[in-house]
């Protein structure tokens, strides 16, 4: 509904790249979520039916009109991979590596239940682990974050 619209953490908006009108109806989209008060929640553009879209003039079209735009495919099943790495960065952040003490072990189920944890190798003295996280569970593992060069 409208209402959960303006409360969501991430908007997906999916619109049907095979259609003429696309630009009116993204306008009209952001119309509606003004007016409901979303117009500033973060969001991703999806333009499905990409595989629909064959002459090379729409295709720079869409990609002036909507730059940050995902591109992809439900029939041909293409674009998913980078969508939900899109999400993923969105709402937890960049993949990163830590390095926990073995007596803070507890943080990993925090990680399970609020992130994704990509892997975790137990060593002799800590815990390393690549995971995506916001929030508490980025507060807790800041220290402990493995810088790269």
């Amino acid at each position: 509904t409208l209402e959960e619209t303006a409360r969501a953490d991430l908007q997906l908006l999916v619109l049907d790249a095979s259609d003429g009108n696309i630009c009116e109806q993204y306008q009209t989209v952001l119309q509606v979520l003004k007016e409901i008060d979303a117009l500033n929640a973060p969001r991703i553009i999806v333009l499905n039916k990409i595989d629909s879209v064959k002459d090379m003039f729409t295709l720079r079209r869409l990609e002036n009109n909507f730059p940050q735009a995902m591109r992809v495919s439900a029939l041909e099943k293409t674009g998913f991979d980078k969508l939900i790495s899109a999400i993923r960065q969105m709402l937890f952040g960049a993949q990163k590596t830590y390095e926990l003490p073995l007596e803070k072990a507890e943080i990993l189920e925090l990680i399970r239940k609020t992130g994704i944890l990509i892997s975790s190798e137990w060593q002799e003295n800590a815990i390393k682990i690549e995971a995506q996280v916001s929030g508490k569970a980025q507060s807790l593992l800041a220290p402990y974050e493995i810088l790269h060069d």
